[in-house]
């Protein structure tokens, strides 16, 4: 729970809209996140490129993903879905 969720719960909304304004502010200055799809297209590319065939080619994909997406996409997740499509052979 956010602490925006706290104010409005407290029925501080007055806090709340704050807590929102400021939220806006500082994503306002965050490179924009990419679509889960989009992240899909670039590791697919990736992995085309550099003719990567299975897990044992994960870090090799990685290495050349990250600064594709740096900023862009939670590490996270990208590790993830390389991962995935590493397994199913795509």
């Amino acid at each position: 729970m956010c602490i925006r969720d706290r104010y409005e719960r407290a029925n501080r909304s007055d806090l709340a809209h704050a807590e929102q304004a400021e939220l806006e502010i500082l994503l306002s200055y965050m490179p924009r996140q990419l679509t889960t799809g989009e992240i899909d297209e670039i590791i697919k590319s990736v992995i085309k490129e550099l003719g990567a065939k299975g897990p044992q080619d994960m870090g090799r994909v990685m290495k050349a993903v990250i600064p594709k997406l740096k900023g862009a996409a939670d590490g996270k997740l990208v590790n993830q879905r390389v991962k995935e499509f590493l397994e199913k052979g795509i």
